[in-house]
């Protein structure tokens, strides 16, 4: 993602995400560009395992659920 969404929609995206991990478990990870909401998907059980920060625009994050934590 690139920081698509407002942090109403990303909610919602992350529970979608979490209904198709539910069904279908798996481990998942999710790159975020410019991450502004990026506690909510920690709030899901989500883990950074990957952060940088260039200059003062470029942010990345990515962050993984792995399949014991669905």
């Amino acid at each position: 993602f690139f920081n698509p969404f407002d942090e109403v929609i990303i909610l919602e995206v992350v529970k979608k995400i979490m209904r198709s991990l539910k069904a279908s478990p798996r481990q998942a990870y999710v790159v975020y560009l410019n991450p502004l909401h990026k506690e909510i998907f920690q709030s899901a059980g989500f883990t950074e395992v990957y952060y940088l920060k260039r200059l003062t625009y470029l942010e990345l994050s990515i962050l993984c659920l792995e399949e014991d934590k669905i």
